[in-house]
């Protein structure tokens, strides 16, 4: 018989996130693979142009193959901005924001390469850094 805890280790968990990263000069968010500002209170819908940019830098995370449990479940948590509730293509997006090319969630931080993606570090217990 299986054991029912080892079972559901194995059960992988999704989560769509479109990477922004913030422009230090004057704090616009901007796709990570586009060039167009983004405004994630507005309540109409973006236009095909940004669409294209916003999907251009989504990434689908996989647990725990490509990360681990905790960050999906921490994006998860996070809320749908009103904006791409206005449109179907990405009404199930969550948002993850780089500063200074780093995002951190949890215990974790994140970087953005555009050659090799998403990378993941977990912070120690003892590194308290920003």
């Amino acid at each position: 018989m299986t054991d029912p805890h080892e079972f559901s280790e194995s059960i992988e968990e999704t989560v769509t996130v479109v990477l922004l990263r913030q422009n230090p000069a004057n704090g616009e968010l901007i796709p990570v693979e586009g060039d167009i500002a983004v405004d994630l209170d507005a309540s109409t819908p973006p236009p095909p142009e940004l669409v294209a940019q916003l999907l251009d830098s989504s990434v689908r995370l996989t647990a725990p193959s490509e990360v681990p449990y905790e960050i999906v479940e921490a994006i998860n948590e996070l809320p749908i901005p009103v904006l791409f509730a206005q449109t179907p293509w990405l009404r199930a997006h969550r948002v993850l924001t780089f500063r200074g090319g780093r995002a951190a969630l949890g215990s974790f931080r994140m970087r953005y390469s555009p050659r090799l993606g998403l990378l993941v570090d977990e912070l120690s217990r003892t590194d308290t850094r920003e």
